[in-house]
């Protein structure tokens, strides 16, 4: 058998480790707005412009156009999700989708644990079961920065999630809250939308929270100055819901994510993510050297304007119940 020095087998080893750790969490590119990948710092703040729905687009014979049944502020630009997050061996913090994100009666082996943890008599269980249960979260797409952050020279639109703290915020400035005359409409709208401005609370104060300002007046998502980076924009959005459906693991998987072994037969049932609706195959590559008419097409003003945008839903507090599975494994 011919060998592998010592260099190769690190520079392998590194790369599998990497491959494992993205295979372990969310492999869609995101704006986090905190821990160590965040894009604010504390007491700091950061533009964010929200992205229409991902159904501004369809794509024709391998090419993205404009979807003409797209009518803007028609349907939510954004999914709700449940997320958990908690502290792994080694300290490293781990991130998952909550299978009752998309079934509300799926067996979730970590809001079991949080349920249990947080009835405890000890301190350090009920912060942890309270660290690591379901946070019901909004995920948009996104840019950041003015000008907008690039990747390459390209436009770069990643996911972000947004807690309940800043999604009342949004709430209120679409809707004008408790007076109407101060709505802004739909904030991700393309040619018409609104840069939000998101400050995150300072580290040495309590209970204090995100605010999140709007710009004066409505503006293209991009310059003129991008326009050749924003060419093809459409097709970087994600669709949230294929994105919300492919990522979540099942109960069982999950398990093995948060325990570190595989269930027992009798520690956690079958309703799972496995019950939702399956994504659909996506659709064909659109074209990679974008014309002047798809750096166009899409901020060419409609010969008639869309339906007034919805009302969105109100935020509600996720809720975690259940059995905790027998102890063993990784906490």
């Amino acid at each position: 058998m011919a060998g592998l020095s010592e260099a190769v087998r690190k520079a392998m080893q590194a790369d599998a480790e990497r491959v494992k750790e993205r295979q372990a969490t969310n492999f869609t590119k995101s704006w986090n707005l905190t821990g160590k990948t965040a894009i604010v710092e504390p007491g700091g703040s950061v533009t964010v412009r929200f992205g229409p729905r991902w159904t501004i687009s369809i794509t024709i014979d391998g090419k993205l156009v404009m979807n003409p049944e797209y009518r803007s502020g028609e349907e939510l630009i954004f999914v709700k999700a449940l997320e958990h997050w908690w502290d792994a061996d080694g300290g490293k913090t781990q991130h998952a989708w909550c299978p009752k994100s998309l079934n509300p009666n799926a067996e979730c082996p970590v809001c079991m644990s949080a349920a249990i943890d947080m009835k405890s008599e000890d301190e350090g269980e009920r912060k942890r079961g309270k660290r690591v249960a379901a946070k019901e979260v909004f995920i948009f797409n996104a840019a950041v920065g003015n000008p907008r952050k690039l990747a390459d020279g390209k436009a770069d639109i990643r996911i972000m999630s947004v807690p309940g703290t800043i999604y009342t915020r949004v709430y209120d400035i679409m809707t004008g809250g408790s007076d109407e005359t101060f709505a802004r409409g739909n904030v991700g709208d393309h040619k018409e939308g609104y840069d939000l401005k998101f400050t995150r609370p300072r580290k040495d104060t309590q209970g204090d929270r995100w605010s999140v300002d709007c710009a004066p007046n409505p503006s293209p998502l991009y310059s003129d100055a991008q326009k050749t980076a924003f060419a093809g924009w459409p097709g970087m959005l994600v669709n949230l819901e294929e994105m919300l459906i492919k990522e979540t693991k099942s109960g069982n998987d999950l398990f093995k994510m948060y325990y570190g072994r595989d269930p027992e037969p009798d520690e956690i049932g079958t309703a799972s993510a496995e019950s939702a609706p399956e994504a659909t195959e996506p659709e064909a590559a659109v074209e990679t050297n974008p014309t002047p008419d798809m750096i166009d097409e899409f901020m060419t003003p409609a010969s008639t304007a869309g339906p007034k945008a919805p009302t969105p839903p109100k935020a509600s507090a996720p809720a975690a119940t259940g059995a905790r599975p027998r102890t063993g494994g990784r906490r």
